[in-house]
């Protein structure tokens, strides 16, 4: 079982950092996929930031993500990733009005099913 121990947010200058430590085993030759999930104020508009390692033959990916259009935009990874620790940095550009949103998650996925998730508080 994966568990999310710490996850939070920060915005400094122009880029926006999420960060997720977790416990457990990911499942191995499944797609991971690390996500903040960002909702507004009226939850009507959600937007993903994701990022993918590369895993079993998958290309590393780094995208976000609006559900409202399901317009994906690509960009190149800035990543730290450790040992049960992960940091994704996007420019703010990329990431738009979300950046104010109130309501921030981080999520675990592997192959595409949700194992795990927890509110994001602003800094980490």
């Amino acid at each position: 079982m994966v568990r999310i121990e710490h996850s939070g947010r920060t915005v400094a200058a122009d880029v926006v950092a999420f960060g997720v430590v977790w416990s457990g085993e990911l499942p191995e030759g499944s797609q991971v996929a690390f996500v903040a999930v960002v909702t507004s104020d009226s939850g009507e508009e959600v937007v993903e930031l994701c990022y993918e390692p590369p895993t079993g033959g998958a290309a590393e990916a780094q995208y976000v993500v609006d559900r409202a259009t399901g317009r994906r935009r690509d960009v190149d990874p800035d990543v730290t990733d450790t040992d049960g620790e992960v940091t994704v940095r996007f420019s703010a550009e990329v990431v738009g009005v979300a950046v104010d949103w109130p309501l921030w998650q981080a999520v675990i996925r592997a192959g595409g099913e949700e194992i795990a998730r927890k509110a994001m508080p602003v800094t980490f």
